[in-house]
């Protein structure tokens, strides 16, 4: 089974009034928004982030272990450690982000020479249509532990569902308010067929997660998302935080856990983000599918 894969702060603020005779009034204590009003601001953080993420490469360092049983009953586990150099890109026409993970090093051994070779292809166009970009693409699936082919590892790609053209598709309902000021926990299941992601057959899989959303701006501080059919189960949890240079909030880990309802085999990771930067990137181009 496959799963196919992936964002306007908006600020808003309140000004005291004075009276007439120049003695300031007392502001009224803020109602907390509504659900719908909630989603409106998450929303516009996701357009938003759609116009900053583009053209930002981290550098991501991911763990990977599994455990998987043989047919003596017996498990066999192995980890491998990742570090890649990371960029998200948005096809033009997609309704998600694309993930480009260019592997420099596995399990401490150097596999390329370390260099800015995704902003590279990214910046020039004619080396961006010449197929090395899905080469990259292919080459870093290689080394995912297990034999489920996946490409769903994205750690922006929940955020697509707070798209305004893609909440209709989801329930939504807040499980949790918080403090004042603090973030809201708001749970959300896909409620429609022809579901975002599917199987390699092409059948619906339903996504189920939570959201954690800065009421006041739409922010979101931690997305997970949750998916299984009667094969397979997947759980991916990421959290962000704000980058003071590039001003926004970017991914700053990811856990997901992927397994088989048979309990055959088991998939953990953990990746971290760092080293933020920002180049200019125009492409154009169709991504196809990672072939294995």
């Amino acid at each position: 089974m496959r799963l196919a894969a992936g964002l306007a702060l908006m600020l808003f603020g309140l000004t005291g009034v004075a009276g007439m005779t120049g003695v300031a009034r007392a502001r009224p204590a803020q109602q907390p928004p509504t659900l719908a009003l909630l989603l409106e601001r998450a929303g516009a953080h996701v357009l938003q982030l759609e116009r900053d993420l583009p053209g930002v490469v981290a550098e991501e360092e991911y763990r990977q272990e599994s455990s998987e049983r043989q047919f003596s009953g017996a498990f066999i586990r192995k980890h491998r450690d990742l570090r890649s150099d990371v960029l998200l890109v948005l096809p033009e026409a997609a309704d998600r982000f694309v993930l480009f993970r260019d592997v420099f090093q596995v399990d401490g051994k150097p596999v390329r020479d370390r260099d800015d070779r995704l902003a590279r292809l990214f910046l020039n166009p004619a080396l961006s249509r010449s197929g090395q970009l899905q080469k990259i693409r292919e080459e870093s699936a290689r080394y995912n532990l297990g034999d489920i082919s996946r490409d769903f590892n994205v750690p922006v790609l929940a955020l697509t569902f707070l798209h305004p053209e893609h909440q209709p598709r989801f329930t939504f309902t807040v499980s949790q308010t918080g403090a004042a000021g603090q973030p809201w926990e708001i749970e959300y299941r896909e409620a429609r067929s022809q579901t975002f992601i599917r199987t390699e057959g092409g059948s619906d899989l339903p996504v189920r997660g939570r959201f954690r959303i800065e009421p006041a701006s739409g922010r979101v501080w931690m997305s997970e998302l949750v998916t299984e059919d009667n094969i397979l189960r997947a759980n991916v949890t990421v959290t962000y935080q704000m980058d003071r240079v590039l001003g926004f909030l970017v991914p700053i880990e990811m856990r997901e856990s992927i397994g088989t309802q048979s309990g055959r085999l088991e998939i953990t990771g953990k990746a971290t983000y760092s080293r933020f930067r920002k180049f200019r990137v125009t492409i154009a181009e169709s991504i196809g599918p990672i072939r294995r």
